[in-house]
């Protein structure tokens, strides 16, 4: 079957309709009810307070399709994330979370903060260090922040000069290395 300009619009929407059923991915599912995402939220609460995360996590992600109830959680699900010791997977959580809290600035703030602590438990500093400075320009009076991002750009920048050194060494050649009996200072010389 062609598609073309000359098609009518019902035929390329057949048509569009058509390719749709046969791609592999399942449609996603509808949004929830306000209600039942409200049920899960406190599910997620008593099954976290039982200890039981990984359910917890589950009931969080199902409450994240009512969009009215997504920002909490998934910044509910990142929490239980971190607490699962899980960083990578927090972040995810966290980016997702961001999307839906733009207009609040309060959890805005959070979810920078909760970004950066994720970045700096993956060992990536840099990252942590953008969140942080995201979070300083929401709230530039708090000097916790302020003293954190300093502490962060300082390791960023000590492991930026490190990798480099690593990077730009350049290789030891077997004739630079001093031998026995040289006049290298580097060369441990023996006690007569």
């Amino acid at each position: 079957m062609e598609i073309g300009p000359h098609r009518p619009r019902g035929a390329l929407l057949a048509e569009a309709e058509r390719l749709r059923r046969q791609s592999s991915r399942p449609p996603p599912p509808p949004p929830m009810r306000p209600l039942r995402a409200e049920q899960l939220l406190a599910e997620a609460r008593a099954l976290e307070a039982q200890g039981a995360l990984e359910d917890a996590a589950a009931r969080l992600t199902a409450a994240a399709r009512a969009p009215s109830h997504a920002a909490r959680a998934l910044d509910h699900r990142g929490r239980i994330e971190r607490r699962l010791q899980r960083p990578r997977r927090a972040a995810a959580t966290f980016r997702a979370a961001l999307h839906h809290t733009l207009e609040d600035p309060a959890r805005t703030l959070a979810l920078y903060e909760e970004l950066a602590a994720c970045y700096r438990d993956l060992g990536q500093p840099s990252e942590a260090g953008y969140y942080l400075r995201r979070a300083l320009r929401l709230a530039p009076h708090r000097d916790d922040l302020r003293q954190l991002h300093d502490q962060t750009i300082s390791i960023s920048e000590r492991f930026e000069a490190v990798t480099q050194r690593e990077i730009w060494l350049p290789p030891v050649e077997q004739e630079d290395l001093p031998t026995q009996g040289s006049d290298d200072p580097a060369w441990p010389q023996a006690n007569p």
